[in-house]
């Protein structure tokens, strides 16, 4: 099943040039006790596989106690847990669906269900290797096309962050859809993390991270506009709708 997956995405991958995507991000920040902070954006993305990704900021709001230009949620950033491999805060991971998955990663059926009259499998994934950056977690495959429909990953016991990361516990919960083409493209990011900061002589409140990510209207194999890859940066700003509301 996971070979056929890995071969299957391979044949659609070669053909996938670019694409572009309406994305909306929020992240909400908070402690125990209390929300710190609600940021949200709307962007488009553009992705293409010779010049790399773009976004273009279109609306942000904060709430008070942060300004535009700190406010982080923005959609480039977002792991595509399809990707053979990903980037998590510079850790390069393997991804589930890598070629050489199979050799690095046990997966284990552990379900069958029925979605819209088709057959989906659930498999458990677990690292081979202790000592190399990997994920753990759980896929789904759509029968017939042999596509990941749906993963949850968390990065295994060799990813550690360094200071002042005292600990950093982040999991990524993320569906695809074909959106009628070839290529199968994520429609969402949920993202889940426990983050403590430490110092020498400070010790800070565990901060809870949560960020929503969703993706719309996206248009496979159209070129994006030249004049955005000409720039150097990697987001653009193009308007900025800013919301002091707490």
């Amino acid at each position: 099943m996971l070979f056929r997956s890995i071969r299957r995405k391979k044949e659609w991958r070669r053909k996938l040039a670019s694409f572009s995507a309406d994305g909306y991000s929020r992240v909400v920040v908070s402690n125990d006790t209390r929300i710190a902070m609600i940021l949200e954006s709307i962007s488009k993305l553009y992705w293409d596989a010779r010049k790399g990704t773009k976004e273009v900021i279109i609306s942000r709001r904060q709430t008070r106690n942060t300004d535009s230009k700190t406010n982080f949620a923005t959609t480039r950033f977002m792991p595509n847990l399809y990707d053979d491999n990903i980037d998590i805060l510079g850790f390069n991971i393997m991804g589930l669906t890598h070629p050489d998955a199979l050799d690095n990663y046990r997966f284990t059926l552990t379900g069958k269900r029925v979605r819209d009259g088709r057959m989906v499998y659930d498999i458990a994934v677990k690292p081979k290797k202790k000592l190399q950056p990997l994920f753990t977690g759980t896929l789904s495959v759509l029968d017939g096309d042999f596509a990941m429909i749906e993963a949850k990953a968390k990065p295994n016991d060799a990813v550690m962050f360094p200071p002042p990361f005292n600990n950093f516990d982040v999991s990524f919960e993320q569906q695809f859809d074909d959106f009628g083409t070839d290529a199968w493209l994520p429609c969402d990011v949920r993202t889940d993390g426990r983050i403590k900061l430490k110092l020498p002589g400070l010790s800070f409140p565990t901060m809870k991270y949560h960020q929503l990510t969703r993706f719309t209207g996206y248009a496979v194999n159209i070129a994006p506009p030249d004049t955005l890859f000409r720039k150097m940066v990697r987001m653009v700003e193009l308007t900025s709708k800013v919301s002091r509301d707490t």
